[in-house]
């Protein structure tokens, strides 16, 4: 599986990940992802030569705060809705 970013810093994150301590556990995540995989590579690619993806994580993203927008109004209590 290949994977690619326009983030470098994740790419040398996941590729050296006893330089980056802060980032410890979610780094161990992506290792036990990693390891689903019998081939796996990362690798950096340029935000001008990934405008389809870029576009479509931002639309996914959108959907999701609308979203949890949506559930958070219909979960506030009755006395923050301004209902009686």
């Amino acid at each position: 599986m290949n994977f690619q970013t326009d983030c470098a810093q994740l790419v040398t994150m996941v590729s050296k990940p006893a330089e980056w301590p802060a980032f410890a556990i979610l780094l161990e995540e992506v290792e036990k992802c990693r390891r689903m995989f019998q081939a796996f590579s990362l690798s950096h690619i340029p935000r001008t030569k990934n405008t389809k993806a870029d576009k479509l994580a931002r639309s996914g993203e959108n959907k999701a705060k609308k979203n949890l927008e949506k559930r958070a109004r219909r979960t506030r209590p009755h006395s923050l809705r301004g209902e009686k």
